[in-house]
């Protein structure tokens, strides 16, 4: 009750003071600072006649996202034959020796005769062992693995 005995009487102090007269030049002036004095009081006498609680800011929360709904069939199951699949896998084959028998090695000959001449098979080389080192290696075998007959989701 005190606020509003007080922004009164400030009121009407402000209306009773006479306005001074604007010289040439300064009326351009002299009317704005009339109306920003109105203004003022006005904003004034609308804070002291309302009645309400002042304004709180309210701050918002955010909207929530939207929510998404997912459809999800049930799986379909379908009965697969047994079946024969061809699979490759890698096999270490360790170092080895092999003894390979190397054939005799002949070469044909011209003989030559009183009469003309002719071919001969001439041994060239005798038939041999051979001793053949292998190294260690990786080797990809294919084979043929049986798949039991059952059930898959597709």
């Amino acid at each position: 009750m005190m606020k509003k005995t007080i922004i009164w009487l400030s009121v009407a102090a402000m209306l009773a003071v006479p306005l001074r007269s604007s010289y040439a030049g300064d009326k351009e002036w002299a009317t704005a600072g009339k109306i920003m004095a109105g203004l003022a009081a006005l904003a004034i006498l609308s804070e002291v006649v309302s009645d309400h609680a002042p304004v709180q800011h309210v701050v918002y929360a955010p909207a929530p996202h939207p929510r998404r709904v997912i459809y999800v069939q049930a799986p379909r199951r379908v009965w697969v034959e047994g079946r024969q699949v061809e699979v490759v896998r890698e096999e270490w084959v360790p170092a080895y020796t092999e003894r390979l028998w190397v054939p005799p090695a002949y070469d044909r000959v011209w003989v030559a005769t009183p009469r003309g001449g002719f071919w001969r098979e001439v041994l060239v080389q005798r038939g041999h062992y051979q001793e053949v080192w292998h190294p260690g290696q990786r080797v990809l075998r294919r084979e043929l693995e049986w798949v039991p007959a059952h059930w898959e989701d597709i």
